[in-house]
């Protein structure tokens, strides 16, 4: 099961265009790193608030608070890696503390493209155009035998300078959105999406989900 985790209302970091390309790009695109990448991380990092502090934000890469980094590590130990960060809230100085730059390492191209709606259209005609998956109409199958024992992947690996299908998307089982939402956890919202089986069989049930960082209510 799984669903698409989408983000929304959310808090900006504060980066200038060299950091964004030398550090957090290639984390965002989920590329392989240098053993000293996370050397570079900024201290503090630069955020601008807005509205109450979240769980989850920033999306690219995601930053999570450590309740979050608690219950992916409990689906899926040692599957994904966190890195601490200490965040400045511009205006006001105040630091928040408990945040985790979260690298999602699994990558799975099981978006059926054919049966998924984008941003410019339906299928492989709307892909051509672009590679975004659309929120505002959802509809989006996935191949349900490559991701049936995951709870969360992204997409694909990117690639600096290039468009890598889904590369930006992430994905998550029912189980992880269940514990978001027991919680109350503030800042992702979850779309349904359908199960491609092998015998082209599609299901509504027991769904993958999108999941992206928005407003919980």
């Amino acid at each position: 099961s799984g669903r698409l985790a989408h983000s929304r209302s959310m808090h900006m970091a504060v980066f200038d265009s060299g950091e964004l390309h030398r550090f957090w790009s290639p984390i965002g695109t989920g590329q392989v790193l240098e053993e000293d990448h996370f050397d570079q991380l900024p201290n503090p990092v630069r955020i601008v608030q807005t509205g109450k502090p979240r769980d989850v934000w920033n999306e690219w890469p995601w930053i999570v608070r450590r309740p979050i980094k608690e219950i992916i590590e409990s689906l899926e130990p040692k599957s994904h890696q966190f890195f601490p960060l200490n965040l400045l809230v511009e205006r006001t100085g105040a630091r928040l503390s408990d945040y985790y730059i979260m690298r999602v390492t699994q990558a799975v191209d099981a978006v059926v493209v054919d049966r998924t709606r984008y941003f410019q259209g339906f299928g492989r005609e709307g892909h051509e155009k672009s590679d975004t998956i659309s929120t505002l109409c959802f509809e989006v199958t996935i191949k349900a035998r490559l991701v049936s024992e995951l709870h969360l992947w992204r997409g694909t690996i990117g690639q600096m300078g290039s468009s890598v299908r889904s590369s930006h998307h992430l994905f998550c089982s029912d189980t992880l959105r269940d514990a978001f939402k027991k919680e109350n956890y503030y800042g992702w919202d979850f779309y349904r999406c359908n199960l491609e089986y092998d015998d082209s069989h599609t299901s509504p049930s027991r769904l993958p989900r999108n999941a992206k960082n928005r407003r919980l209510g």
